[in-house]
């Protein structure tokens, strides 16, 4: 369910408004577009949304990555290792809590490898 404000709402106002909106994507599970000008610009989402979007992700990632590894080993080149691996090659003690969690405290794991979070800090 989408909702435009349906009134332009000056700079000044824009808490209250704000306020209302922010009351209809937690209470109603709407999700308002914010308007400047007349022209969409932003969208205040319930959080549910973000976290199934961020799950999409995460999938389309995965079958990114694993096109790329098999793309890879399908040209004979070594396989890559795990960040596991790579901690035991080089000597260094991972911490199971560290670096691991998403931006909803989750801990992101495929095929039993944990994977890096990096977009919050902006990363890719």
């Amino acid at each position: 369910m989408s909702a435009l404000l349906d009134h332009p709402v000056p700079a000044e106002a824009a808490s209250g408004a704000f306020a209302e909106a922010l009351e209809q994507a937690e209470r109603d599970k709407a999700r308002v577009v914010l308007t400047r000008n007349g022209q969409p610009v932003a969208a205040l989402v319930p959080i549910e949304d973000v976290a199934r979007l961020e799950a999409w992700e995460d999938e389309q990632d995965a079958r990114i990555a694993e096109r790329a590894i098999a793309e890879w080993e399908a040209e004979g080149r070594p396989r890559g290792e795990t960040l596991e691996e790579f901690a035991a090659r080089w000597g260094i003690k991972l911490d199971p809590g560290a670096a691991c969690l998403g931006p909803f405290g989750s801990r992101r794991q495929r095929n039993g490898r944990q994977t890096i979070w990096s977009r919050q800090s902006g990363g890719a």
